[in-house]
């Protein structure tokens, strides 16, 4: 796989406020077409290493899912089969420009996450690829701004755009939104702890639903459910997790993938 440079930023991986006291949640599928995953851990204090993403390109492999955790940044990577190049942006404020140039080239942002003081985002040439609006707003939190968002977000879904990703950083929200007439429909809560995600996830998933984006932000977490057309792939949310090597083999064996990683 071909490297695309981009300008690396040196990011200080030490999280602070009420965001880093959350532990990561991890969502996994089944019928993915991704094989065994690794996991690259970043640990707080360090420095974003560009040269562990270099290694993982070079050995044609990808980064399938991102997320800032009480462990620090982690990467899960594996090969992809309808994925190809990657590149990355890494900044202080919502990298709309970064977003909207990546559409322009032909690019599909397949990971948006933060710490609660930087942006990271993940962009890759995807076969075939869908078209995507992003967009970003204030933290929703009283009844008019809620009812606000589910306008827009409404008005999107008519559209068939569904969310596909979510990510917070400080009191602004940005979502991402990907072209998909699969989707039959989607349903979001704002819990306020990662086992309520755990939650809603048993109590949506006898009706089809599947976690498809899940972050924190200022005092509650952001989930959203998608339902699809076809027989849904069976999903795996694991709260709280310690040693996320140990629980994932267990998980792997039984051919399931890390989707998402939230914190």
């Amino acid at each position: 796989m071909k490297i695309i440079k981009t300008a690396i930023i040196l990011l200080a991986l030490a999280l602070c406020g009420e965001a880093s006291a959350q532990r990561a949640l991890y969502v996994l599928s089944q019928g993915t077409g991704i094989g065994r995953q690794s996991i690259i851990p970043f640990e707080y204090g360090s420095q974003f290493e560009p040269d562990l993403l270099r290694a993982t390109w070079d050995n044609d492999e990808h980064i399938i899912a991102a997320g800032f955790t009480y462990h620090g940044l982690q990467l899960a990577t594996a090969r992809h089969p309808s994925w190809g190049n990657q590149t990355y942006n890494i900044s202080q404020s919502y990298p709309a420009d970064f977003i909207s140039e990546m559409g322009r080239k032909g690019y599909t942002i397949t990971e948006l996450s933060s710490d609660g003081l930087n942006w990271l985002v993940i962009a890759t040439e995807v076969t075939p690829r869908a078209p995507q609006l992003c967009f970003s707003f204030d933290d929703p939190a009283g009844e008019e701004e809620r009812a606000k968002l589910d306008k827009m977000i409404a008005s999107l879904a008519a559209d068939k755009y569904f969310i596909t990703d979510i990510a917070c950083s400080g009191n602004v929200w940005a979502i991402v939104t990907t072209y998909n007439p699969d989707i039959t429909d989607q349903i979001y809560d704002f819990p306020t702890a990662a086992q309520d995600i755990s939650d809603y996830f048993m109590r949506n998933q006898t009706q089809g639903y599947r976690i498809s984006a899940a972050d924190y932000g200022p005092g509650h977490y952001f989930c959203v459910m998608t339902r699809s057309k076809g027989t849904s792939k069976a999903q795996a949310v694991l709260p709280g997790v310690e040693n996320p090597n140990e629980v994932m083999d267990r998980y792997w064996g039984m051919k399931f993938s890390i989707t998402h990683i939230a914190h």
